[in-house]
């Protein structure tokens, strides 16, 4: 085809005809990297693509490497990322739209200081409200490899170079794993709405400093920072802080909080904090519409009390792990979501008249999570008890009466047998549970596959409410067979059956992780799948996981 009839289709191409605005809505629909590759297209589409407003690299879209793929091919690959995105970052420069985002997630270090610093000013310059530098380590030595032979040297991070000559654009702010320098302090950075630090090496006096300057900051995060940090004071007498969110973790020398004002914080995180009895109850006293509190790993506290006078607005509440907490007493009107693991001292429910979200990790002081929550019976619609917890000797007894008439979700870790039981734990659950829709079962199988025949004939035990039946953990044992025929016949209103052999762990209200299923648990339903479709009732839809 010659150069003038070329020429002539592609002008009669629909694509080229389409306006500016038009092209610059189709850019920003992909990813930066398929973006740049629109410049081959035509001579229209050569430069449209240097308007594209979120820039993000990382090893996967940059290189196309996982982290075994990148430790294979390491030598040089570095430097291969930093010239990709310098290119791609001088030719945006050159585009007249501004940035919104800038996001930066490869192990870089100190030798490449001078290009990310260039990097940034040209984000700055192009008003961009999100920085996002991550800087930590893969998962494998990764300097061995580098192609500087020394040790890698933290990137030393500026705040001020995140501000243009005349005001600062920057909203949101994350910085991982580099050194903070210099004790910033501008005006500039009253535009700056969240900051993150993971992993960042800062003491006392630079955050301070920053923060004194930071006047319209609502979400603060401080991850694994230094030993440098002891100290956090945040707000004054003068400054009513609009911070709405606080989450401190593993900031093993941080030794005292002092939040003077903290009117507008709904959110509060506390993980591996020295924090002790009296300074959580001040600190609680200055935050009247505190929304979620957690607590993990806390390992000073010992007597926790929420009440109507320092958590009055209090909804999510979460204690894990905080292992010398002696005594629990909650008096909430509003608690709507509970989550505890890790507690071996008492538990007392003084009023909680909302709260309908409960999630156990153990046993606590002993009592069972049923027994537990006796005095809540009434209130409570989703309960999720995890790891396992032994439904025969603290709650199958004929003698004990226990009704929870409006939970209408269940999740168990069980056993389906244990020694001749008869499954009498699943007439405990239907008898308990009068209107449950949902029952799920993660199933704690003994590695010993108890091969006997069963002759026994089990009682039934109707339940006409359960429409959603979900098995994890299921792997086709004798035992689990007898469970899942059992169930089936005594679910007549079932209408979907989830089932799958991969473990669900929750740590968490409705946060869980499904573990990798065993060979042994997929080859069974690539085997007996057509069989199970057999014993399910057609009206019941088969979810496989």
């Amino acid at each position: 085809m010659s150069r003038g009839l070329k020429s002539v289709e592609l002008m009669n191409d629909p694509l080229n005809r389409l306006p500016d605005d038009v092209l610059n809505t189709i850019i920003c629909k992909l990813e930066l990297k398929d973006a740049a590759k629109t410049s081959v297209l035509s001579k229209r589409w050569r430069y449209v693509w240097i308007n594209h407003p979120d820039l993000h690299f990382t090893h996967l879209n940059v290189l196309g490497f996982d982290y075994s793929q990148l430790k294979r091919n390491w030598v040089g690959v570095d430097t291969i990322f930093v010239n990709f995105v310098d290119q791609i970052m001088k030719q945006r420069f050159k585009g007249e739209d501004k940035i919104n985002s800038f996001c930066l997630r490869f192990e870089l270090g100190k030798p490449f200081s001078h290009c990310i610093d260039k990097w940034i000013s040209y984000a700055v310059r192009k008003d961009v409200e999100t920085i996002d530098l991550d800087f930590s380590r893969f998962p494998f030595n990764a300097s061995r490899y580098s192609s500087f032979n020394h040790r890698f040297a933290r990137y030393n991070f500026s705040l001020l170079r995140t501000t243009s000559e005349n005001k600062g654009s920057l909203k949101h702010l994350r910085v991982s794993y580099c050194n903070f320098m210099g004790r910033s302090s501008s005006k500039k950075f009253d535009s700056l709405v969240s900051l993150k630090l993971l992993k960042v090496n800062i003491s006392d006096i630079q955050l301070t400093k920053v923060l004194e300057c930071c006047s319209l900051l609502q979400e603060l995060s401080l991850h694994n920072c230094s030993n440098k940090l002891t100290y956090l004071s945040f707000g004054d007498l003068n400054n009513n802080t609009r911070l709405k969110v606080l989450s401190l973790k593993n900031c093993l020398k941080l030794r005292e909080i002092n939040l003077i004002c903290a009117h507008n914080l709904i959110s509060l995180e506390l993980e591996s904090i020295n924090i002790s009895d009296l300074q959580l109850a001040k600190f609680l006293e200055i935050c009247p519409i505190l929304e979620e509190l957690t607590l993990n790993t806390c390992s000073q506290l010992m007597y926790l009390r929420i009440d109507n006078s320092n958590s009055s607005c209090l909804k999510n509440l979460s204690l894990n792990s905080c292992s010398n907490l002696r005594e629990t007493r909650l008096c909430a009107s509003n608690l709507h979501t509970l989550s505890f693991t890790g507690h071996k001292g008492s538990f007392y429910f003084q009023r909680t008249p909302n709260l309908v979200n409960v999630f156990i990790g153990e046993n606590i002081n002993g009592m069972h999570p049923f027994s537990l929550l006796e005095s809540e019976t009434s209130v409570i619609k989703n309960l999720i008890l995890s790891p396992y917890h032994d439904l025969y000797d603290s709650v199958v007894p004929s003698d004990l009466v226990m009704k929870f008439p409006n939970v209408r979700r269940l999740v168990l870790s069980s056993s389906p047998f244990k020694n001749d039981d008869e499954l009498l734990w699943v007439e405990f659950i239907f008898r308990s549970f009068p209107l449950l829709e949902t029952l799920e079962l993660n199933l704690c199988s003994p590695m010993i596959n108890h091969a006997k025949d069963r002759d026994n004939v089990f009682e039934k035990c109707p339940n006409r409410c359960i429409t959603k039946l979900e098995l994890n953990g299921f792997v086709g044992k004798q035992h689990e067979v007898v469970l899942l025929e059992y169930l089936l016949d005594n679910l007549p209103g079932l209408r979907v059956l989830a089932i799958g052999p991969s473990q669900k762990v929750y740590n968490g209200f409705n946060s869980f992780v499904n573990e990798e299923a065993s060979i042994w648990g997929k080859r069974w339903f690539q085997i007996h799948s057509n069989w199970l479709r057999s014993i399910v009732p057609s009206f019941v839809r088969i979810k496989f996981l």
